[in-house]
């Protein structure tokens, strides 16, 4: 059975502040990986992977011990477990707020609230949603999604909790030697003319 948003929220706010600060330091490590580095993962697949895996360390951090909060790594995904009421994984999401999965068994099971081996149906399942921006500076979105099925049941942001949702650009010092000027005079265009002539 799909929880409803105010119960969810209920729930998760007092970790709703964890959640994107872990986001956060996930994306300022993306953005410390040296640019050439960077190029190298440039694919959806490959970025997304990196990321993942920088907010599971970061989580790990952030949770581990932390009362009413286990971790999981099972079924090849990493999961948060709320006062065993929910379970969260991080995932990148679409605009319309909906991950992309193969339709394995275990992700069909995920989403449609069906028992899993040790995770129980009683224990609902749903997203850290997030989303990069357009140039990949920083965090476009950042939410809690509830899917069921293939369909979004409700979602809601947590962007603009915790620290600050501005991540510095990383910037290198302009190097400026001396130019020359492309301004002429009239007069030394003429001397030029007659040094030809």
């Amino acid at each position: 059975m799909v929880p409803n948003e105010s119960a969810v929220r209920a729930v998760l706010k007092p970790y709703h502040a964890i959640f994107a600060d872990a986001s956060r330091a996930a994306m300022k490590q993306w953005l410390e990986i040296p640019p050439a580095q960077r190029a190298a993962l440039d694919h959806p697949r490959a970025f997304a992977n990196v990321v993942w895996s920088l907010f599971r360390n970061e989580a790990q951090v952030r949770f581990s011990g932390l009362p009413g909060v286990t971790l999981t790594h099972k079924y090849n995904t990493f999961g948060i477990v709320v006062k065993d009421q929910l379970m969260l994984r991080f995932k990148r999401v679409n605009p319309e707020g909906l991950s992309r999965n193969f339709p394995t068994q275990t992700s069909l099971k995920f989403y449609a609230q069906f028992d899993l081996p040790g995770i129980p149906a009683a224990c609902p399942r749903a997203e850290i949603g997030w989303r990069e921006d357009d140039v990949r500076l920083g965090l476009a979105e950042l939410s809690i999604v509830m899917r069921t099925g293939k369909h979004l049941a409700w979602r809601y942001s947590i962007l603009e909790e915790g620290g600050t949702a501005v991540l510095a650009i990383p910037t290198k010092a302009p190097t400026v030697g001396p130019r020359k000027s492309r301004v002429r005079g009239k007069n030394v265009a003429a001397d030029r003319k007659g040094k030809r002539a």
